[in-house]
Parts: structure tokens; sequence; C-alpha cells
């Protein structure tokens, strides 16, 4: 089973106060049982794509027509074994309220964790960590942050959802594939985000445990046999050694999770359905468990702010209208 993980957005705060943006990641679950499958089907959706939506060779959703999204969401939405899942930031609310000294928290955080540690070579590794931490940018630090809270809810999704016995197979071996964009090989932000990814998972699961279902996740059930140890889930056996960066030029998962970060970016942007964003983001939103007051899966990553839901209202209604509106916006375009 294969996890891919993509963005819309640059995660800095606005310039003008009380003005609207937002940052998304998405990530998708493909899993082997229609791999193959999916990605001919795409291959044959790219080939009829118009020179103008590519971009160096790729195909990049931010460059789409509304028709080629509007086929490329009918294209998504005939696969079973497919998750969506995006994460959506505002970055109104954060607006002087802690978010220019996140990668200051996270360093100090980290160096706080480097004191406890016994032996030199550990605490010598997590000093390093704290430093580079401190080194990031705001944005860089929410970024990875974001990825990381993005790996939470696609893979509880994948929990949940892609349980049935057809699936099993396809729990023997996982991969996690991220977006290398504006990001170097063996970066600061691919070294903190391996080894911060086990510490946020393990605080949020924490809070929000991953849901095993009785009756279904038995104790025969590969997800349990393999990633399940005690009373909770080994996030260690689900993510370590999994994670990798890639470029997304020649991966086909990371490029339709591009695809659909830039949907759900223009959506939750723009508010509105004058050029049918909320209408299309419906019909991707086909393939997302979320409820339909999860709307875009807005969160943030301070505590003491409040995600504001009211104008992210029109989305929610779109989400739970989504199968009628995803008939209409393909009679429109199709």
């Amino acid at each position: 089973m294969k996890f891919f993980f993509d963005e819309s957005g640059d995660f800095r705060i606005p310039e003008v106060e009380n003005a609207h943006k937002v940052s998304v990641v998405v990530g998708i679950v493909v899993t082997e049982l229609i791999e193959k499958e999916l990605y001919e089907k795409f291959d044959n959706f790219v080939s009829e794509l118009d020179t103008s939506e590519f971009e160096n060779g790729e195909p990049k959703g931010s460059l789409f027509s509304n028709k080629s999204k509007v086929k490329f969401c009918k294209l998504l939405n005939n696969f079973e074994g497919f998750l969506l899942t995006p994460v959506t930031l505002d970055l109104f609310p954060l607006f002087d309220v802690g978010y220019t000294k996140f990668n200051r928290d996270m360093s100090e955080m980290l160096d706080f964790i480097a004191q406890k540690m016994k032996y030199k070579t550990a605490k010598e590794e997590w000093l390093l960590l704290s430093k580079q931490a401190g080194n990031l940018s705001p944005a860089q630090a929410v970024r990875i942050f974001s990825i990381a809270y993005c790996f939470l809810e696609a893979l509880h999704h994948a929990i949940i959802f892609l349980y049935n016995d057809c699936y099993q197979v396809c729990w023997e071996d996982l991969k996690y594939v991220i977006d290398r964009y504006q990001v170097s090989k063996n970066s600061r932000e691919e070294q903190l985000f391996s080894k911060l990814i086990l510490s946020w998972l393990a605080g949020w699961s924490r809070k929000h445990p991953f849901i095993r279902i009785e009756g279904i996740h038995t104790k025969d059930h590969i997800i349990i046999k393999k990633y399940h140890f005690g009373d909770a889930f080994n996030l260690g056996a689900l993510l370590q050694d999994k994670i990798y960066w890639k470029d997304s030029s020649n991966v086909k998962g990371l490029q339709i999770a591009d695809i659909a970060a830039n949907i759900v970016y223009r959506a939750s942007t723009e508010l509105n359905d004058k050029n049918d964003s909320i209408s299309i983001f419906a019909s991707l939103m086909r393939r997302c468990p979320y409820r339909y007051d999860k709307g875009p899966g807005l969160f943030t990553p301070i505590s003491l702010v409040d995600v504001s839901k009211e104008k992210f209202f029109p989305l929610m209604l779109a989400m739970k209208e989504k199968g009628e509106i995803s008939r209409n916006i393909e009679k429109k375009y199709l």
C-alpha cells in the first residue's frame, strides 16, 4: 500500500491584515489492487491534456482547465481502494499569535528532548536537530507539521476503510512518498520530518487514538498482527524506514496528489462557486471519508487558535450534497 503526499500554497502568513489565505496538503492512498489500472487510466488522461496544462513536461493541476479537472475527478471516482485525505491550514487566524516563532518553539522542544538523553551520541543528534529546527523559516516548520498531520489523517482513514479481506495483502508492505518540491536531498526538512513524525503522531494518537473496530480488526487481521501491540498501534512498525522523498516528475502518485491538492486549494481560497471551484471540489471529495462538517480538512497547529469554520460553510454544504453536485458538474463539462 502506498501513500503519496503533495501540497498547494506557500504556508506563509498573509502580508495584509485580515487577508484570507490557506495552504493545503493532500494525502492519497493507492492499493496494489488498483495501482496498475489507475496509472494506466491516468496516463490516458494525461495524454489528452492540452500542452498548456504541463510545466516542464509534468501535468500541473494549477494549469488545468475546469474540464480537465472534472475528468480527473471522474477518473478517481471509478476506483475503490483509493482514498483521498486533504488537510487545510487557514493561515489568517495565525496572524500575530505565535506563528512566526513556530520554528523556535520546535527548536526548544528538541533541545529539551536532547537534555533528557542519557547517551552522548543520541544527545548530540537531537541537539543538531534542535539547531536545524531553529534555522527553518516559520513557513518551512509549519509545512512539515502540516504534512505530518496529513499522515495522521490518511493513515487513520486507511485503517478504518481498507480493512476488507481483499486489502489484507496490501498491508504487508507500506510506503509513504512525499513530494520533494523545493526540498533538497537530505535537507534539514527531510531529516527533521523523519525524526519528528513519530513523536507528533504519538502525541496526537494519545489524545485521539487510531480506531480499532471491534469485530473487524480482530487479532487475526493483518493490521493487528503486524502493527498493533498491547493496547495501541505501533507507530514505529507503521512508519519506520518507510518514508521516501521523491521528485514528482516521475512519480504518478505524487502527480495525482498535486492535482487533487490544487483543486482543494482553489475551492478553499475562492470560497465561492463562480468558477465552479466548489463544485469540482465536491466531485473530488467523493473519494474522501470525511464527514461534511470537516470541510476541506481544516486544522490549526496552534492550540490557542480556533479554526473559523463559518467562512468555509459553502465547502461543507457542497460535501453534504457531493453526489448530486458531482453528477451536475460532469453534465456541464463532459
